[in-house]
């Protein structure tokens, strides 16, 4: 279940945890965890988007996971006799 953003401050308000340190631990810069917390970035996608499910605001949905498109099947290599195309 995702948390909202004011349950997450609260958390770390309870456990006497800092933003900042939750954010150095983590490896995200302070500016943009604050940022995601109190909303003023969307989290649709790069690194707000790695915070927000880092911090549990949303779940790493199936398309993040793998694409929907169909993958085209590997190319097969040249036989040794085939000549390049001199375009």
């Amino acid at each position: 279940m995702n948390k909202t953003p004011q349950q997450i401050k609260a958390d770390f308000d309870a456990k006497g945890i800092p933003v900042s340190s939750w954010a150095d631990e983590h490896g995200f810069p302070r500016d943009v965890v604050y940022r995601v917390l109190n909303g003023y970035t969307p989290c649709k996608r790069g690194l707000p988007h790695r915070i927000a499910v880092a911090l549990g605001i949303k779940s790493l949905s199936t398309k993040t996971k793998e694409p929907s498109w169909p993958r085209k099947p590997p190319c097969k290599p040249l036989p040794s006799t085939a000549t390049p195309c001199a375009w």
